[in-house]
């Protein structure tokens, strides 16, 4: 049996001096080949420009963006609307490109070759999403390249892919915006002929309802307010009215159709009269002004001299029944009003004048 032999670096070195033509001549002319092809190639220029892709001025809340795909999407469809057959046939003819090549290959050929010269690159950043507030990768830009062996023809000719690209999405915006106005527009008559209703209905419930609408209830409330103190004003008057009736009935149930008259015909009061006269001015005069007026005063003087000159003349019964009736009165009273109402002082006073009469 043969034994195998363990080879060390030594071994390779001595094979690679004794195989040293095997392995160069091979790398020599591989060497060769791509120095030649390096110079004699004709060299290529490759032109490109970065198209930024900005937000839309108008504020999404307000109208929603017409471009309704991410950006990287909508570069994707301008791009295969860009590169045509007929916009990539214009561009050859107006650059007079591929001449030679136009002269033996099909035009179909050509174009995909041109398509394979052009070179599109996105770039992409992280941004905050305005909507969530979260960080997102974004396409903020777009590289276009175009590769030709004459630099000024590949810089004009990325000029006009460019302007397509822009043109192309310009007439998409366009198209978009016309569409988004019609409906804007739709939308605008539509609500604008609700809003039309619905200030008529407005109007008719106002008219409808005048007087009781809320904006009107401090106008309501003040006129309220106005209105009690009229009504008062007003009892209050009819008071004093029935009070002077009351007088005057009483003047003339104590009148004596026989009783003298002076030189003008006018009718001369006996002193019981006078004293019945008195007493109700005195009365009445209490319940307005009180005890301890000069008037009031003045009439309790003169009840109590003409008392004297009456005697047991004085009508006791007529002062009971004027006291009655106005112990009625103040009873009534007191079950509307509290005790400092201006009716309930009165008709105190009034009762204290009986009582003192």
């Amino acid at each position: 049996m043969m034994q195998s032999e363990i080879k060390g670096p030594q071994d390779y070195l001595a094979v690679l001096k004794r195989r040293k033509w095997h392995f160069s001549l091979p790398a020599l002319a591989l060497f060769t080949i791509s120095a030649l092809g390096a110079v004699l190639w004709p060299p290529t220029y490759r032109s490109s420009a970065v198209v930024l892709i900005e937000e839309p001025a108008v504020p999404r809340d307000l109208v929603q963006s017409t471009v309704s795909s991410y950006a990287s999407e909508r570069v994707q469809v301008i791009t295969q609307r860009v590169i045509t057959t007929n916009n990539l046939v214009g561009i050859m003819d107006k650059y007079n490109l591929y001449l030679e090549e136009r002269k033996r290959t099909p035009i179909g050929e050509i174009v995909e070759d041109m398509r394979n010269d052009i070179g599109l690159e996105m770039i992409e950043a992280e941004v905050i999403d305005p909507r969530s507030g979260r960080a997102a990768t974004a396409t903020i830009a777009f590289n276009i390249m175009f590769d030709h062996r004459q630099r000024e023809t590949a810089q004009r000719v990325l000029n006009e892919f460019v302007t397509l690209y822009l043109g192309e999405n310009l007439r998409s915006r366009r198209e978009k915006a016309a569409g988004t106005t019609e409906f804007l527009i739709i939308e605008s008559n539509k609500y604008g002929g609700l809003v039309s209703d619905l200030e008529t209905k407005l109007a008719t419930f106002k008219e409808r309802h005048a007087g009781s609408l809320p904006d009107e209830l401090p106008v309501n409330l003040r006129l309220l307010e106005r209105t009690d103190q009229e009504l008062i004003e007003v009892r209050r008057q009819v008071q004093t009215a029935e009070e002077g009736k009351i007088y005057i009935e009483s003047q003339l149930s104590q009148m004596d159709p026989y009783a003298p008259t002076g030189v003008y015909g006018d009718r001369i009061p006996t002193p019981a009269e006078r004293y019945q006269a008195v007493q109700t001015q005195f009365i009445s005069l209490s319940g307005v002004y009180g005890p301890e007026h000069p008037d009031v005063r003045r009439l309790a003087r003169e009840i109590e001299a003409l008392r004297k000159e009456v005697g047991s003349v004085a009508d006791v019964a007529k002062l009971e029944q004027t006291q009655e009736e106005i112990i009625l009165k103040l009873a009534t009273a007191r079950e509307r009003y509290s005790n400092d109402h201006p009716d309930i002082v009165k008709l105190k006073r009034q009762l204290d004048g009986v009582q003192t009469a």
